[in-house]
């Protein structure tokens, strides 16, 4: 089974309000304001559910970021 399988190529945004505003901007639609250790939650919700290929998100999200997202 792929990895990505169902996902369509979809790309997702998680941080903070001036860089989801600006990759809404130039059309990428799934992209979401959260920040600390909200944004880390969304982005394990985000790993597990496979519906993203990509998934980029705001470098101050790193902070919070441990090994159980490695698994993913």
């Amino acid at each position: 089974m792929d990895k990505f399988e169902g996902s369509e190529g979809k790309i997702c945004v998680i941080g903070e309000r001036s860089l989801a505003l600006g990759f809404r901007l130039i059309g990428i639609i799934d992209s979401f304001e959260y920040t600390g250790e909200e944004a880390l939650n969304k982005l394990e919700e985000f790993s597990k559910s496979k519906k993203y290929s990509v998934i980029f998100v705001s470098e101050s999200v790193k902070k919070y970021m441990d090994t159980r997202l490695m698994t993913h």
